[in-house]
């Protein structure tokens, strides 16, 4: 995995500040977890690894050991593994340390690092971490044109061909990136502090959002006057 480092000077300190995209020892234990308490009796069952522009999250098929909850996993606690022969073979590697304290370790490097601290729940026969506030240390801009060509597909009932369906030209687009990837990184913006930041008419942003809205790239919450524009649940599970 790419972790991605970001730089900084203090105006009092010559010395380089380095600051990993993830919490990347946090990140390792809740692999290893992921694994060691799997169910493998599923055969269909799997690690699941996603990567959002805002989140980071650790999926395995399974539950939590007997006597486990999700708010005792910020707790030293007894723990017995799922899987007690790959967790030794983890522990022989020096993987992981005593049984039990893994997750209160993933929760006190993240606060170490300054990151925010990691989230357990529980859905069905699966567990899931999430890593909130991460930065993503890689170009998504890719994952997004895939994902924005496939919603125009579906809105048009039928394949794009050669980055162009019903008028969307390569041009327009380029300009709905833009709006996708300025939304991702301020979660929330109104049309006119969408048409400021990129420097284009607001006439001209007010349509690219309409077609953004109509294929449900897009959507606009909260109030007229204190809303604004947001990329929907939609066009994250096309990236996924």
């Amino acid at each position: 995995m790419a972790y991605g480092v970001s730089s900084s000077f203090k105006s009092t300190d010559w010395k380089r500040n380095d600051k990993l995209g993830f919490p990347r020892l946090a990140t390792r234990e809740a692999i290893l977890n992921a694994i060691i308490h799997r169910d493998y009796s599923s055969y269909s069952s799997s690690v699941a690894i996603n990567i959002y522009p805002d989140k980071l999250q650790i999926t395995s098929y399974g539950k939590l050991p007997k006597g486990i909850t999700v708010k005792s996993l910020s707790e030293d606690h007894l723990s017995v593994p799922v899987n007690p022969d790959i967790a030794h073979i983890f522990f022989l590697r020096k993987w992981i340390e005593k049984i039990g304290i893994s997750t209160v370790k993933m929760i006190a490097q993240c606060k170490e690092q300054g990151f925010e601290v990691p989230v357990w729940r529980t859905t069905g026969n699966a567990v899931t971490v999430t890593f909130p506030g991460i930065s993503v240390p890689f170009d998504y801009n890719e994952g997004i044109s895939e994902g924005l060509n496939s919603l125009i597909a579906d809105y048009y009932n039928g394949g794009i061909n050669e980055g162009t369906s019903k008028g969307i030209t390569d041009s327009l687009k380029e300009s709905m990136l833009e709006i996708i990837n300025l939304l991702i990184k301020n979660k929330s913006l109104r049309a006119s502090e969408i048409a400021e930041r990129l420097n284009k008419p607001y006439k001209t942003i007010e349509r690219h959002l309409k077609i953004l809205k109509d294929i449900n790239a897009i959507t606009y919450k909260g109030s007229k006057r204190a809303g604004g524009y947001e990329v929907t649940n939609k066009l994250f599970e096309k990236l996924d």
